[in-house]
């Protein structure tokens, strides 16, 4: 999964898509503000807004957020691989 598309299908910005990658990956937002080169303040800040344009209420409603978009994505992608071999 990379940030872009967390980034397109949440309708996030690129900063709160790579806040929540590293969530995903398992970063508490204090190792992830530091991994990211950002202030503790500044990732708390992008949580909230993550939490408010996804409909999630914690870290684990966004991690599963996040894997129901890369299944979904990888489903397209068979879908459209097996219909270019039907042609």
């Amino acid at each position: 999964m990379q940030a872009n598309a967390i980034q397109r299908s949440l309708d996030l910005s690129l900063a709160e898509s790579k806040l929540a990658l590293a969530i995903f990956h398992g970063l508490s937002v204090q190792h992830a503000a530091r991994s990211l080169g950002r202030s503790y303040n500044t990732c708390k800040t992008q949580m909230k807004a993550i939490y408010l344009k996804t409909g999630c209420a914690s870290q684990a409603e966004l991690v599963k957020k996040i894997m129901l978009v890369g299944f979904a994505s990888l489903v397209d992608q068979n879908a459209a691989g097996v219909l270019r071999s039907v042609r």
